[in-house]
């Protein structure tokens, strides 16, 4: 375990991410369709022998992915959660928590019920074989926020992230199964003003 963290964080990749990022890449141009296939063009649909420049791109404008990996990885995952998710309390004939019906309600913090929140996660996990749900909560200032009314009144509470495989580069986990060192892309957009875009 670390007892400080490493002095220098890059963007090197583990052992194993390195050994499923190829299949991670056609796992994703399969879930993406016929777009995605031909966005990668030679890699999975290589051109043929003697076949020319001209003649290859209109091969590829026309190809089309039937989408039976896609429909197999939604089939399971609907059959997981063909029922919605039950939450009880931990004792018997008491209310949950407030906190914790806001999750149900709201998972992500982008409006979407833990119980669709899990049945996205388990799709993408089923496809790819990996991937990880981040606990997160917004950040405050002790000076501020010091009661429960406090955390309350600013709706300050735990929401749900959820990590696809591939944006966990390497990851250390101790003798108890526990992870204890993460190195994750962390992705987001902001307006640039210059260009008028989003970008990200």
């Amino acid at each position: 375990m670390f007892e400080t963290l490493p002095t220098t964080i890059t963007s090197a990749k583990g052992p194993a991410h390195k050994r499923q990022e190829l299949e991670w890449q056609m796992i994703n141009a399969l879930l993406g369709g016929s777009g995605s296939m031909r966005a990668w063009g030679n890699v999975y649909l290589p051109a043929l022998d003697n076949e020319n420049a001209v003649r290859y791109k209109k091969r590829l404008s026309k190809a089309v992915l039937a989408p039976f990996f896609k429909r197999a990885v939604g089939f399971s995952a609907g059959k997981a959660f063909f029922r919605p998710i039950t939450v009880r309390a931990v004792k018997e004939k008491t209310a949950i928590s407030d906190k914790m019906q806001a999750v149900l309600n709201d998972a992500n913090r982008k409006s979407d019920s833990l119980n669709k929140f899990a049945a996205s996660a388990f799709k993408d996990g089923i496809a790819k074989g990996l991937g990880y749900i981040y606990v997160e909560a917004d950040a405050y200032s002790p000076e501020s926020i010091k009661t429960e009314a406090d955390f309350k009144a600013a709706n300050i509470r735990p929401y749900l992230l959820y990590l696809p495989a591939e944006d966990v580069l390497d990851a250390d986990i101790d003798e108890n199964g526990n992870i204890i060192y993460a190195k994750i892309i962390e992705k987001f957009t902001r307006f640039n003003n210059e260009t008028k875009a989003t970008e990200e």
